[in-house]
């Protein structure tokens, strides 16, 4: 029964992973759809369909450094100029703060800060994914925004540099709008850390 359940909880993750990776222009394929069921026997007028521009933002604007992590099944970056430092979750003390959403676990001392710890996990995934406990899964903490977060997640896994052209970046981030884009090479997802900080404080 425990390995139905965490198959179930895999497949679900994968159709959430997928769906943040396999990302298109919906606004374009939908449009595109009503004028072919729309057309008449009548020689129809040409549709120019408008493209957005894609969003990048200002560090990817010529090579950058991704730090790359896990949470869960889910493959994350973020760029290694907005990270602050890593830390084992072993070495920290964190103070729970009861009243708050699920996904914010705490505070730590860092350095004479107080950071606020978040699990990435559970802050990007749909709830309908039920996320192992912390204990059985938390191995770091990336910290960003002069260390005044961090990121509780499973594991580093090194660092990659990138061109422009290495990312597929997003061209409407009205929904998600901490993902910047899909690292081609690696197949993960890159956060633009000033939206998800953004994210979080408004939360």
């Amino acid at each position: 029964m425990e390995f139905k359940t965490q198959t179930a909880q895999q497949d679900v993750l994968k159709v959430y992973l997928d769906s943040l990776l396999q990302e298109v222009l919906p606004e374009v394929d939908e449009l595109k759809s009503v004028v072919k069921e729309e057309v008449s026997p009548e020689p129809a007028p040409t549709i120019s369909v408008p493209v957005k521009k894609v969003v990048i933002p200002a560090w990817a604007t010529t090579e950058f450094e991704s730090l790359l992590f896990t949470a869960g099944g889910l493959k994350l970056s973020i760029p290694l100029v907005k990270s602050n430092g890593i830390l084992a979750w072993d070495s920290v003390d964190l103070t729970p703060m009861p009243g708050h959403k699920l996904w914010y676990l705490g505070i730590i001392s860092h350095q004479g800060k107080h950071v606020k710890v978040i699990d990435v996990l559970n802050f990007v995934t749909p709830s309908s994914y039920k996320v192992k406990p912390l204990k059985d899964r938390l191995q770091n903490i990336v910290l960003i925004e002069d260390a005044n977060w961090g990121l509780a997640c499973d594991s580093i896994t090194g660092t990659l540099a990138l061109q422009r052209d290495g990312v597929r970046w997003r061209t409407n981030r009205s929904k998600r709008p901490w993902l910047a884009g899909t690292v081609i090479e690696q197949m993960c997802a890159l956060i633009d850390t000033d939206e998800f900080v953004r994210l979080l404080s408004n939360n």
